[in-house]
């Protein structure tokens, strides 16, 4: 019966197949050559944590960008306290003759004979008549152009004066600068730095009535009011939510509306 099946002829057929040669195919073939070992010792990293050694004190807090922690006075108040900061402390500088320049140049805003009952671009002489620009005709001078903060600028603001060109900028670490466009170079001092704030700079208003007062905000959730004549960079307004902006009202420069938050808006009465 076995025989009639023809089992054993099947058997044999199959074995045959299975003992012929592969082809080849035409994935990637790893040469057979093994490699020659090195010479060198190998050497195992493994980190200081996985040993159980405590890391370096010294470098534990990462690396640092030509910051020295020595040169920064310990006695300067943190912009992160929710309490009023003298200009001195928040100037960036250890030299004090800088920042005494700059509060005497915006008191002489005050001083100088300029109507008190206009805003810079409202007096315009008589006998110009308005007309168009050649724009080609622009030319961007080496000398208009200054590196007042680091990092990126989030807010420009020119003092609202007819004579003299100030600029207060702030960036996001907290900064706020001002450059004296028309200072000599040969003075030295055209740009001073501060950091009043421990967040991006999201606002900065100027007094156009009062150019010796100007209110900046920040995402830390602060505004507050730098006053000239009492050197010192007030908290006006805390809250617990950032704030991404502030303005005033053109008539109205006691009160300020700021958004904060997610949707928020609100008004703060600077007398209160």
């Amino acid at each position: 019966m076995l025989a009639s099946l023809q089992i054993q002829s099947r058997i044999s057929q199959l074995s045959a197949v299975t003992k012929r040669p592969r082809a080849q195919g035409k994935s990637y073939q790893r040469s057979p050559q093994k490699k020659q070992k090195s010479n060198s010792p190998f050497v195992l990293r493994r980190s200081l944590r996985s040993q159980g050694i405590p890391p370096d004190s010294s470098t534990a807090s990462g690396p640092k960008d030509n910051f020295d922690d020595n040169s920064q006075p310990t006695d300067k108040k943190s912009p992160s306290e929710p309490i009023p900061i003298s200009m001195r402390d928040a100037y960036n500088g250890d030299i004090d003759i800088p920042n005494k320049k700059l509060i005497e140049t915006i008191k002489g805003f005050d001083d100088e004979s300029m109507d008190k009952n206009s805003v810079l671009g409202d007096r315009i002489e008589k006998g110009k008549a308005s007309g168009t620009v050649n724009l080609e005709s622009l030319r961007l001078e080496p000398d208009n152009i200054a590196r007042i903060v680091p990092g990126r600028i989030l807010n420009v603001r020119f003092f609202p004066t007819n004579n003299v060109r100030m600029v207060a900028v702030g960036n996001k670490y907290g900064n706020i600068g001002f450059w004296n466009v028309d200072a000599p170079q040969e003075d030295g001092d055209v740009i001073f730095l501060y950091r009043p704030h421990s967040g991006p700079v999201s606002g900065i208003l100027v007094d156009p009535f009062s150019v010796s007062k100007m209110i900046t905000s920040c995402y830390g959730g602060f505004i507050r009011v730098m006053d000239i004549e009492k050197e010192m960079f007030d908290l006006a307004y805390m809250s617990e939510h950032p704030i991404f902006s502030i303005s005033q009202r053109p008539h109205d420069m006691k009160s300020i509306y700021y958004g904060e938050g997610k949707g928020g808006l609100g008004i703060w009465d600077l007398r209160a």
